[in-house]
């Protein structure tokens, strides 16, 4: 696929997804205003003019087509509940999560292929076993377990780190180890796959055979060839990592773009909660395309997928 038509696909992707959330909270009953005001005594009036005055009493059409003009303006709307700006409350909210998402990518990313990698060349020994019960462990346990019994263990009997979540590296330690943990299982299972297929290949063994020692061979033939497949699960692991995770903001009471997704969610809130679906898809498509380059730039032989 060239660049041109990956391009493309990224912002179908954008539209698609756009017109989905669209479709998808018109269906649902009740909105941010009707149960604000319900909630406040309000008549049936007032509801009525509230939701004329933000354009909610428009015919569909014609709600979708404003919202994709803003759209393409970069303006996902303001929120029903406060009034305030959706990129606004996005771009307040995106640090915390940001700053979770590095740490925890480097986390998972130094163990994802530290035991991948050792796992792969020594399939016969104790800690690899050790290394695979690991992996299975990582992709199996939901992170709200994981998240609820290191919050109760950690935080609350040991007091080793902070229960709430904020700015500080304390605060941010924890959380950043769970997500990092839970990540690393998928790109240590992606790193072993691959590695332990490439070593049975012919130019391998012949590297073997030709006197190279283990560590030269793993270097310049099997990660060169495994690489492509690495950037692309480590890359995706971040996308997921950076847009938030409502479990884990939910748990450390993070203001992040999980837990402002799921207060939103709550609150039939429909601008905020397809403002934060745009971006995440944005993110992910982005970050999609990034590693598809990067693959492009470390193998040019490699095709776009």
């Amino acid at each position: 696929m060239t660049v041109a038509l990956r391009i493309l696909s990224f912002l179908a992707t954008i539209w698609l997804t756009a017109t989905v959330v669209f479709v998808v909270l018109r269906i649902l009953p009740g909105d941010a205003i009707e149960n604000q005001l319900l909630q406040g005594g309000a008549s049936p009036a007032v509801i009525e003019a509230r939701r004329a005055a933000q354009g909610l009493n428009d015919p569909i059409w014609l709600q979708y087509g404003h919202y994709l003009i803003n759209l393409t303006r970069g303006d996902l709307g303001y929120s029903l509940v406060n009034g305030l700006s959706v990129n606004d409350v996005i771009g307040s909210r995106l640090p915390p999560s940001a700053t979770l998402a590095f740490a925890a990518i480097i986390i998972a990313s130094m163990t994802g292929l530290g035991v991948g990698i050792f796992t792969a060349i020594n399939p016969h020994k104790i800690l690899s076993q050790i290394s695979n019960m690991f992996v299975t462990l990582s992709l199996s346990i939901p992170v709200a377990w994981s998240g609820t019994l290191a919050l109760i263990i950690i935080a609350w009997v040991f007091k080793l780190f902070p229960i709430s979540g904020g700015t500080e590296v304390r605060q941010n330690a924890l959380p950043a180890l769970i997500l990092g943990l839970h990540s690393a299982g998928p790109i240590a299972f992606v790193v072993k796959t691959n590695i332990a297929d490439i070593t049975d290949a012919d130019f391998v063994r012949t590297a073997y055979a030709k006197g190279l020692p283990q560590r030269l061979v793993l270097q310049r033939h099997i990660l060169r060839v495994a690489l492509p497949s690495i950037i692309t699960v480590i890359f995706l692991q971040f996308g997921f990592l950076l847009s938030g995770t409502v479990i884990i903001e939910s748990l450390f009471v993070r203001a992040g773009i999980g837990r402002l997704l799921l207060d939103s969610t709550l609150q039939h809130d429909y601008p905020m909660v397809q403002g934060i679906a745009i971006f995440i898809v944005v993110i992910y498509a982005s970050l999609n395309l990034a590693a598809d380059l990067l693959i492009r730039l470390v193998d040019p032989k490699a095709t776009l997928i």
